[in-house]
């Protein structure tokens, strides 16, 4: 990989990580902050997750901002309270699920240890419920937007694709394949590594049959090396 490019990886992984530990820092409050340490690590890791998604994701062609996504938790309570579940209006479809688990774990916060934990147990439960039902239905029905033109869409496609973006560096592409991977309903999850930046990685679904694999950071950025490498010959 050309030096140049290794830089802009490096400055760009030390900035990702300053901004992870602002948000970090922030007195929780629904989005930003930590979680009390009662609060059971996957969800822990998925409000991490959730809460990163949402504040580093563009919607409408903006990205969205803090206050914004605090103003939708709000509504998302009162709302699904008076509507009694139903569909809140003000709050995009796009990430309506995203918001209604923040609104969902800030209000088990608010129960304090005892009670929250209690609800967040009930989570879980349903949670194992609904993984196996859904496992199920996946595997009953095709994955149609799994391949174009009767050609099976593959990682190393996506990429190929990514990388013939010239104009942009692997750090401005990762964001991008997370994209490609919704796109084709392979139902992503971005983990990131405290103790390596360049081993945070994307994991995906490799098949109906629930396995997946996971590409990390360093790799993708080879990856994008090799592809314009062997382009450019």
């Amino acid at each position: 990989m050309p030096e140049e490019d290794l830089d802009r990886i490096i400055r760009w992984l030390d900035a990702s990580e300053q901004v992870s530990e602002q948000r970090r820092a922030a007195t929780y409050d629904g989005v930003l902050g930590k979680l009390p340490e009662w609060v059971p690590k996957w969800h822990q890791h998925k409000f991490n997750e959730t809460r990163n998604r949402l504040l580093d994701r563009y919607l409408f062609g903006e990205r969205l901002q803090h206050e914004q996504i605090v103003a939708w938790i709000n509504e998302y309570g009162v709302l699904a309270e008076e509507n009694e579940g139903q569909f809140a209006p003000f709050i995009p479809r796009e990430i309506y699920q995203e918001i209604g688990y923040l609104a969902h774990l800030r209000y088990a916060v608010s129960l304090g240890s005892e009670e929250g934990l209690v609800m967040l147990a009930g989570d879980n439960a349903v949670l194992g419920r609904d993984f196996r039902k859904s496992q199920s239905e996946k595997a009953k029905k095709p994955r149609d937007n799994l391949g174009k033109d009767g050609e099976t869409i593959t990682l190393s496609k996506i990429i190929a694709d990514l990388a013939a973006r010239q104009d942009f560096t692997a750090a401005e592409l990762w964001p991008e394949l997370f994209a490609e991977l919704e796109l084709h309903s392979l139902d992503p999850v971005e983990i990131e590594d405290g103790s390596d930046r360049h081993k945070n990685r994307s994991s995906y679904d490799k098949d109906d049959d629930g396995h997946r694999k996971s590409i990390t950071f360093g790799r993708f950025a080879n990856a994008i090396a090799e592809k314009r490498k062997k382009k450019s010959r």
